[in-house]
């Protein structure tokens, strides 16, 4: 991650930003290179202290009344603040996105496609691959989760007697599976609770889906959750390294 000291250092008329400027900074900064989904005052007064410069008189103060501009800057809730997409955006275009590790994240990223196999993993890889880019990460995950359940789903169904075994054993009201297209049918959750019974997903790989599963669940239905540059890359990583590009499941 880049240190703010070295970000602010590249920045024009820094210096000259009223406190309130400053602070929607700090907080973008927090979201988009930090990886925080939530911030507090300390947090903002924190990036003063370590650039030695004096802290607004009420940061508190500064962010509630960010809160109630009309459209809002930042957002408020049990968790903590969050600056909101109008602000976002903003901070979007007027600062560039210099994360020391994202250009070596970018050629990692780029490398997986050439270790697929198949050419529609390639092609679904490829469209992930776009989203995140465009900085669209809700989208990058959600595509990234299609690739890899699909991809684990064509593994189940070579052995699907083993799984409709488990199934029957599990005295799930689900019918057996007679062709790929039957898994559509079936909450993935189930899907791999059955595989994981059957012994055909091991423990680690179940973990690692399970989670990804709950953040895909995040990122495609209306919530708060922010999802960063940091978030995406964690689930596409974990997802091809872990699931995807492995031999057993």
């Amino acid at each position: 991650m880049e240190k703010l000291e070295d970000f602010v250092a590249g920045l024009d008329r820094f210096e000259s930003q009223s406190a309130t400027a400053k602070l929607e900074l700090f907080a973008w900064f927090l979201h988009t290179q930090d990886g925080r989904e939530r911030i507090s005052a300390a947090d903002l007064n924190a990036c003063f202290d370590l650039l030695h410069i004096k802290r607004p008189e009420n940061t508190s103060g500064l962010l509630r009344n960010l809160c109630v501009k009309k459209p809002a800057r930042m957002l408020k809730d049990q968790r903590g603040y969050r600056l909101s997409l109008v602000a976002r955006t903003d901070c979007d275009a007027r600062y560039p996105r210099t994360r020391a590790s994202q250009a070596a994240a970018s050629s990692l990223l780029s490398s997986i496609p050439d270790r697929l196999t198949l050419g529609i993993h390639k092609t679904f890889f490829d469209e992930t691959l776009g989203c995140f880019h465009a900085q669209a990460y809700r989208a990058a995950i959600v595509m990234m989760w299609n690739l890899t359940f699909s991809y684990v789903c064509d593994r189940l169904f070579t052995r699907i007697e083993q799984f409709n075994a488990q199934l029957i054993k599990m005295g799930a009201k689900d019918k057996p599976i007679t062709k790929r297209a039957d898994f559509e049918d079936m909450k993935e959750g189930r899907i791999l609770e059955i595989a994981k019974a059957a012994g055909m997903i091991g423990a680690s790989s179940y973990k690692v889906l399970l989670e990804k599963l709950n953040k895909r669940n995040n990122a495609s239905h209306p919530s708060s959750t922010v999802f960063t540059v940091v978030s995406a890359e964690e689930v596409i990583f974990d997802l091809a390294e872990n699931i995807l590009l492995k031999e057993d499941l």
